[in-house]
Formats: C-alpha cells, structure tokens, sequence
C-alpha cells in the first residue's frame, strides 16, 4: 500500500509505502513530465519538492500506479 499526502499539497507532497518502489514521476494534467526520479536500490519514503509548480491538477506514477493530486 501505498500513501501520498497532503492532498491537496502545497510545497511539498509525502510518499510512504509498506514496500519498496523504484520509479517516481509527477506530471501536469496535459501529461507533461515535471519531475522524475529512480531508486535503483528501492525505497519506502520520500519527499517531493514542489513550490515552485503553479495550483493546479498533477498526477504522480509511482511503480505504474497513478495518484490524482492538486496543489493550492
């Protein structure tokens, strides 16, 4: 399983999961890619700088799974 918070975010968004994942990508709602990131050793917790993005709707895919998110 599989945690993304707060949503909706402000400067930064939290991922924590039960298991490892390897791939982070975050992108606009017209599909293009802001930030991405590979953990080739795998891992259970990050944080996701992202002040700098305008409010808005963003999708983050981690390991293939898509999460839905807004920023205030």
């Amino acid at each position: 399983m599989v945690t993304v918070y707060p949503n909706p975010f402000y400067n930064t968004i939290s991922v924590s999961a039960a298991e490892t994942f390897t791939h982070l990508i975050l992108t606009s709602e017209q599909g293009v890619a802001l930030w991405a990131k590979e953990y080739p050793g795998g891992i259970t917790n990050t944080q996701i700088p992202v002040s700098g993005l305008p409010q808005g709707l963003y999708y983050l895919t981690i390991d293939g799974v898509t999460f839905k998110l807004l920023k205030n």
